[in-house]
C-alpha cells in the first residue's frame, strides 16, 4: 500500500519564508523609530515634571533640547514643543513624523503625538 506524502515543499517553503522574512525585515527597521518614540515621551514627562506649570515655552524648550541631546533623540528639538495650558495643569505636546526609508523608493511614514503635563 503506497503512503501519500504529506508536508511542505520546497517551493511551498519558499513561498511561506518570503512573507515572514519581509516582516522580520520591517519590524526589525521599525524597533528603533518605536524605541525613540517611547523615550520622547519620558522626556516630555520629566520636562513637565522638572519645571512645573509656572516654567515658559522657551525654559520647556531648553530643558527638553537638554535631556533629548542626552537621551540621543534626533527628531524633534525644543522648539517644536507646543505648550499649552489645561486648567492649572500645563501640557507639553510633541508632533512629529519619522520617515523610514526600506528598499529604493519604498518608504514608510510614522505620525507620533507624545504629551507631558504638570500634576499641578
Amino acid at each position: 500500500m503506497r503512503r501519500v506524502q504529506a508536508g511542505l515543499s520546497l517551493i511551498g517553503f519558499i513561498f511561506v519564508l518570503i512573507p515572514l522574512l519581509a516582516c522580520a525585515f520591517v519590524g526589525m527597521r521599525a524597533v528603533p523609530v518605536f524605541s525613540e518614540f517611547f523615550t520622547v515621551k519620558k522626556v516630555l514627562q520629566a520636562t513637565a515634571d522638572e519645571l512645573g506649570s509656572g516654567a515658559s515655552r522657551p525654559q520647556y524648550s531648553q530643558v527638553f533640547d537638554r535631556r533629548a541631546q542626552i537621551d540621543d533623540i534626533n527628531s524633534i528639538r525644543g522648539a517644536d514643543l507646543k505648550v499649552s495650558k489645561e486648567g492649572t495643569a500645563t501640557v507639553v505636546t510633541a508632533e512629529y513624523e519619522k520617515r523610514l526609508p526600506l528598499l529604493g523608493n519604498v518608504s514608510l511614514l510614522f505620525d507620533f503625538v507624545a504629551q507631558g503635563k504638570t500634576s499641578k
